[in-house]
């Protein structure tokens, strides 16, 4: 079999290979397997979803996840574009993360936002990620808290309620990098298309 031409003599006009799954163009730098094949972006972006699903079928049968009632579903995530997307596992890189569970959030009966439970189907990985307006909360209220513990802890307290507006700066630095971690995951594993 002949060897694919590397990026560098694509730019020198070697010439393109067909896309080894549906023959088409492959574009300026087609995905190349180990094998030597040559792939379009959604051929290849498929081969490694079928392959992922073949993976996670050989595992065997996983835990069930329960997602709520069909009527908390139907409350919001079923409309939730969060809840649906998947995404590409930054561990295995196998397009294979589906959210499993949602958390909602309420403070007095007023929605203070979303946590999604992430997991691989392939590798099995967790994380969690928050919508917008739940790390919104969260870092607002992290910074507000550490501002409040560290002018306190500027000022020298001298009264016992100057000591407990301390302890604020440490949970305050907490929510904040808990926040931070669930965003840091967010970028990490981003969306991709379903294919097929």
């Amino acid at each position: 079999m002949s060897q694919i031409p590397s990026h560098e003599a694509y730019r020198h006009g070697a010439p393109r290979p067909a896309c080894s799954s549906c023959g088409g163009e492959p574009g300026a730098a087609p995905h190349v397997a180990p094998q030597g094949h040559a792939f379009c972006a959604p051929c290849f972006h498929a081969i490694q979803q079928r392959a992922a699903n073949a993976r996670a079928a050989a595992a065997g049968p996983q835990t069930a996840f329960y997602l709520g009632d069909q009527s908390s579903l139907d409350a919001g995530a079923q409309r939730d574009v969060d809840a649906r997307l998947l995404r590409r596992c930054a561990a295995c890189r196998a397009h294979a993360v589906e959210v499993v569970h949602v958390t909602f959030h309420y403070v007095n009966a007023i929605t203070s936002g979303r946590t999604y439970e992430h997991r691989c189907a392939a590798c099995s990985t967790t994380f969690y990620t928050e919508s917008l307006w739940r790390s919104m909360l969260e870092v607002g209220s992290g910074c507000f808290a550490a501002v409040a513990g560290a002018v306190m802890l500027v000022s020298h307290p001298s009264t016992w309620i100057g000591w407990v507006i301390v302890l604020l700066l440490p949970v305050g630095l907490w929510m904040m990098g808990s926040s931070a971690k669930r965003i840091v995951a967010r970028l990490r594993n981003p969306p991709v298309p379903r294919l097929g």
